[in-house]
């Protein structure tokens, strides 16, 4: 009895350990979760990188189960290393109406073929997207760009695209700490709740699947008119 007792002890205190290193082996604090964390509320899915917009579109509004148009829509991209980034799309159709986005200060990620990076049509290496962003985004608390669009080449390799969301998920993280410092003069790991949901607000995490590519829908062919002489 007693030898099941400790081996039980010992296997119970293995596990304990093994939890904190894990927790304390993260590199990110509870704040810096909390900015890019995704809600329970939106599904995580995966997807399939080398479908042509249209149908990687259909793909996913099918296991979101929506179709809604000229709306940004969020989910959870499950990715190979099973993290998952916060991402949004916008379904354009053609239904007849005007739509407008004034002022969409827009940081535009493009990848090609072979996994090289630009950013505002400057190449930038995959470990220095996030420097780039923090160089880029904030200027003298005047926040340049307010989403980040990502488009990429049905043969980019899917390792590139997912380094691609990792890395720009990182840069986010750099401006939202050069915010906290000119803002609050602290760092992310020490601001109050009220002050990370201060950051939320000036700045939201917002990456988004660019599918401009996507085929619109035409409007339906205008009615034929008729005159007098064929009634």
């Amino acid at each position: 009895m007693y030898v099941w007792f400790l081996f039980g002890f010992l296997f119970t205190a293995c596990n304990q350990t093994q939890v904190k290193s894990e927790v304390h082996q993260s590199k990110y604090c509870t704040n810096q979760m909390s900015l890019f964390s995704v809600p329970d509320s939106l599904k995580k899915i995966t997807i399939d990188y080398q479908l042509e917009a249209k149908p990687l579109l259909k793909s996913i509004e099918e296991k979101l189960d929506t179709n809604v148009c000229g709306e940004l829509v969020g989910f959870g991209l499950i990715l190979e290393n099973e993290d998952v980034v916060k991402v949004k799309y916008r379904k354009m159709c053609d239904d007849g109406m005007i739509s407008c986005y004034l002022g969409r200060k827009e940081a535009n990620v493009i990848l090609n073929l072979k996994g090289l990076l630009l950013i505002e049509h400057e190449i930038v290496p995959m470990d220095s997207v996030k420097f780039w962003m923090r160089k880029n985004f904030l200027k003298k608390k005047v926040i340049k760009y307010k989403r980040t669009s990502v488009l990429w080449d049905v043969e980019t390799p899917k390792d590139s695209i997912e380094k691609a969301f990792a890395a720009i998920r990182d840069g986010y993280l750099l401006v939202y700490e050069n915010l906290a410092q000119e803002l609050f003069s602290k760092k992310i790991c020490e601001l109050k709740t009220s002050e990370i949901d201060t950051l939320k607000k000036r700045l939201p995490f917002t990456v988004e699947l660019d599918l401009k590519r996507t085929i619109l829908l035409p409007p339906p062919p205008p009615p034929i008119e008729t005159t007098e002489e064929e009634e």
